[in-house]
């Protein structure tokens, strides 16, 4: 979900878009299979253990989607990007890891945010690149909204 919050000088907010459960502690697992099938992880689909090291793998799948990476040309190194997409390419990569132990976890994510983040000034200088200012948008319809 993608929302324009005035109050807050925020654009985007997330929503588990029905495809989450609710665990407690880090070890707890299920095996029953929620959700999409393109955003369960290897291992899920292979019928072994859930943890949050496959919701890693989901959350990969939902940043390759927000930055439209094509998932047949991803790991290809030929694809240019800019420093900034490029250090969301990598998390993605790291994300999308066929091997559970090859992922980060939640706290890996929040320990090297400095890796993967890309500061707001440059979003909002990339947005104001491909979008006509003083054109007004339907913040409801259309993804480019006003900051």
């Amino acid at each position: 979900m993608i929302k324009h919050d005035p109050d807050a000088g925020t654009f985007v907010k997330l929503g588990g878009f029905g495809l989450t459960t609710e665990h407690i502690d880090d070890d707890q697992s299920h095996t029953q299979c929620s959700g999409v099938d393109e955003y369960l992880a290897p291992e899920v689909r292979q019928g072994r253990r859930y943890d949050t090291k496959c919701d890693m793998y989901s959350l990969g799948v939902t940043v390759q989607h927000m930055f439209n990476f094509d998932a047949n040309t991803l790991f290809q190194t030929e694809q240019e990007l800019d420093t900034n997409y490029e250090k969301i390419k990598k998390l993605t990569l790291r994300l999308l890891n066929n091997v559970r132990n090859g992922r980060p976890s939640a706290q890996d994510l929040i320990i090297r945010h400095n890796e993967w983040s890309i500061p707001y000034a440059s979003v909002r200088a990339h947005i104001l690149a491909v979008i006509e200012p003083n054109a007004s948008y339907d913040i409801d319809r259309q993804f480019v909204q006003y900051f």
